[in-house]
């Protein structure tokens, strides 16, 4: 099924995320204003039965995927997940932007399918609570200092593949305040990285950034290098169940020049940030199959 924007025709989602909180420096800012209070229990539920029973109709799609973000670091959060058992989606994510809320979420488990951590310089490596061990799913940012970042990866990535933890390498959106590594680095970065990279028993992904800004890097059989995301309803405090807001296009827009018609990776890639593009003076361009 399909759904009308302002900006054009997008696939309906059958995902909601929702923003309990906004809690953490490094977490992505949405609108003009991050989010100005928690989201309530009662509201919680009722977001939750929106999303999964209210749009089961001839019109329009139920979510079957839950996403949960925004944790709040100081109040308890039984009451959230006790409504969640009541209101069961197909898959639960919980993305953290603290490693050390992990512990937290044990009492939870049994609700929770995958746990979103994200990884980096910032962010020091913590004990790993056995019951989550194998539900965890790293996110690590190409953001900041490439020397700090180089050397934190030498010190904690084999770490990680010896626990056998999915990896994603993701490109920050124009909506954070982080500031992205240059596609000139992140292709360096790689390159050294590529002989721990092949001991992975499972693919290594680079996310959010075009195959054709890192072209090198697609011809590496151990990383997988996309820009394609899947679409979800986004609800905070201000932009509850009929008020949700579409991630792509209503808070984020993809970007795509008149030569990526003809790039055989059109289809399953989504395009870049304008922003980006400008900020560092590169063009998209066309994968193109030799005959």
């Amino acid at each position: 099924m399909i759904h009308w924007t302002t900006s054009g025709v997008v696939s309906t989602p059958t995902t909601v995320q929702i923003r309990l909180s906004h809690n953490h420096e490094s977490s992505l800012g949405v609108g003009l204003q991050n989010q100005s209070r928690l989201i309530t229990v009662p509201e919680f539920k009722a977001n939750l039965q929106y999303f999964k029973h209210g749009l089961d109709t001839t019109r329009s799609i139920p979510c079957h995927s839950l996403t949960l973000s925004g944790l709040p670091l100081d109040i308890d959060l039984e009451p959230y997940f006790e409504v969640l058992k009541q209101v069961l989606f197909q898959f639960t994510t919980v993305h953290l932007t603290n490693i050390w809320q992990l512990p937290t979420l044990v009492p939870f488990e049994e609700t929770i399918d995958r746990i979103v951590v994200v990884a980096g310089p910032e962010h020091q490596p913590q004990d790993i609570p056995s019951p989550l061990q194998h539900k965890l799913y790293c996110v690590i940012p190409l953001c900041g200092d490439p020397l700090a970042l180089e050397q934190w990866l030498e010190q904690s990535l084999p770490q990680l593949i010896r626990n056998n933890t999915p990896i994603v390498f993701s490109y920050p959106v124009p909506l954070s305040d982080l500031t992205p590594l240059k596609p000139t680095d992140i292709v360096s970065l790689f390159t050294w990285l590529y002989p721990l990279l092949t001991t992975c028993k499972q693919t290594v992904h680079l996310k959010g950034i075009p195959p054709c800004l890192v072209p090198s890097l697609e011809r590496l059989e151990a990383i997988r290098v996309s820009s394609k995301t899947s679409n979800r309803w986004y609800v905070d405090a201000e932009h509850q169940c009929e008020k949700a807001r579409l991630f792509f296009p209503e808070i984020l827009q993809f970007h795509k020049d008149d030569q990526c018609r003809f790039c055989t990776l059109n289809t399953s890639c989504d395009g870049f940030f304008l922003d980006h593009l400008t900020r560092y003076q590169v063009q998209l361009s066309a994968f193109v199959d030799s005959v």
